[in-house]
């Protein structure tokens, strides 16, 4: 399972996990895409999906299945976007401005800001309360 991903300045996708880096040369929407395939839905739909029936206005998390939240940190339009898949993260605490989140894999990753962060999480915990009904 991936940890992160990130949008690097030539525009290739980062994927963190396993203990390991892949770098794709595809966009972040046909990366989700895949994954989104055996639902028979696609990022866009997905996203629309869940604005409408939450009430999101941006930053909309990505619900995959119930081991893979992607928590939206930077959007994907974004030149440099980043998701967190909220299912790998094993702890977190906050050092001042910046947060420090530990991943099961053991991978450790600092974030400069708290605020998009905690306000990810809450909307998470929303979205695993609608998906409990």
């Amino acid at each position: 399972m991936y940890d992160y991903l990130i949008r690097d300045h030539d525009y290739q996708l980062i994927v963190v996990g396993k203990h390991r880096q892949e770098i794709l040369n595809q966009s972040i929407q046909a990366f989700f895409n895949a994954q989104l395939q055996s639902q028979l839905t696609n990022f866009e739909t997905r996203l629309k999906v869940t604005k409408k029936y939450l009430g999101f206005k941006a930053k909309v998390p990505l619900y995959i299945n119930e081991n893979c939240l992607w928590m939206c940190i930077r959007s994907y339009r974004h030149p440099a976007c980043f998701y967190i898949n909220q299912r790998q993260i094993k702890s977190y605490h906050r050092e001042g401005n910046d947060i420090v989140v530990l991943f099961y894999s053991q991978h450790m990753l600092r974030l400069t800001g708290h605020r998009s962060f905690f306000n990810q999480l809450e909307k998470c915990r929303q979205i695993d309360e609608w998906m409990k009904k």
